[in-house]
């Protein structure tokens, strides 16, 4: 049986996921890129998460609003959770500029098949939050209830990007990796260079038979996105 339940919640900003990974045996939790507080409180609180323990970690692909939208009511539902991000995640998210929020409203607009009518009366206002309680520079190593995780700086999509490995089998790649859409690299803070010739040699790195977990579309096995890493 895994060892691990990963859930998968479609936030209604932007169609961004977010994840649950609980560790089966121990019951424990990792909240992965908070963005909707309306599904934390209804699918994890509503189904006898513990406030102040079964969510230990809060892990952040990088630092774009919509995939932190969340994070300060997760916090606050979830006493004693640690957030780990990035250093330079970790720096951005406090400042509405850098994390995207001052100007989202704009980037919906021309998103693909953006309903104006549905958004009409809606507006982001500017989003600050703390910084991570733990933060890392190129790569951190985490033992957690006889899991494996490393995470390791991915800078392309965003300065503050990084992948999530647990057990060399589940990868999170925030907005690094999408079967369905191209890796976009030209929002303030993007590097299609660093992009080229890091980030995509440590995608190729993985086994083809983890599982890529990604910031937007679905889930797929990583050898199925090869074309995405040529």
């Amino acid at each position: 049986m895994e060892k691990l339940i990963i859930e998968s919640f479609l936030t209604e900003l932007n169609d961004s996921n977010m994840y649950l990974v609980t560790d089966r045996d121990s019951q424990r939790a990792i909240l992965i890129d908070p963005s909707d507080a309306d599904i934390i409180r209804q699918h994890m609180l509503g189904r006898g998460c513990s406030r102040k323990a079964q969510i230990e970690y809060i892990i952040l692909t990088h630092e774009h609003y919509d995939h932190i939208a969340a994070l300060s009511e997760a916090r606050s539902l979830f006493t004693g959770c640690k957030v780990i991000a990035s250093r330079k995640c970790s720096d951005r998210i406090q400042n509405p500029r850098k994390n995207m929020s001052k100007y989202f409203d704009i980037i919906l607009a021309f998103k693909d098949g953006y309903d104006a009518a549905k958004r009409q009366g809606c507006h982001i206002e500017p989003y600050v939050s703390e910084a991570a309680d733990i933060v890392f520079e190129s790569s951190m190593c985490l033992d957690w209830n006889g899991h494996c995780i490393t995470l390791v700086e991915a800078a392309g999509h965003s300065p503050g990007s990084i992948l999530i490995d647990i057990d060399g089998q589940h990868l999170f790649c925030g907005d690094s990796l999408s079967y369905d859409y191209e890796t976009l690299t030209k929002l303030p803070g993007g590097d299609g260079t660093a992009y080229e010739r890091n980030t995509k040699s440590m995608l190729r790195s993985f086994g083809g038979e983890a599982i890529a977990y990604p910031g937007h579309g679905r889930a797929f096995v990583l050898a199925e996105a090869a074309h995405r890493l040529e």
